[in-house]
């Protein structure tokens, strides 16, 4: 009887798998919006800000958060991690609204 399985070499080399890859990308999305301090909705919003039609919907957002084991968990390609990476540098840049700042009143 015949396998159908292909052995390698004892001294072939390592070829890693891209799905931790793949994990790791997702896993710096969740580190991302988790450090942004920002909801999920609006983190997305920042995200797709110049996808134009390619932007994702909430679906597709929701995979990308999803942890490994979940149904739910969509790969990130390297490509929109890098998007995400500098759409969140270029948001944390922007002067941030101060919340402590007395009220002042429009009336004389």
């Amino acid at each position: 009887m015949t396998s159908n399985f292909i052995e390698l070499p004892a001294d072939a080399p390592h070829v890693p798998s891209a799905v931790p890859m793949a994990q790791e990308a997702n896993a710096q999305l969740r580190e991302l919006v988790r450090q942004s301090g920002l909801t999920s909705a609006v983190a997305m919003t920042i995200f797709n800000r110049g996808l134009g039609a390619a932007a994702c919907p909430a679906s597709q957002w929701e995979g990308f958060l999803a942890e490994p084991c979940s149904p739910k968990f969509l790969s990130l390609p390297s490509e929109l991690l890098e998007h995400a990476l500098s759409q969140f540098k270029s948001f944390s840049a922007l002067p941030q609204r101060q919340t402590n700042a007395p009220f002042r009143s429009i009336e004389p």
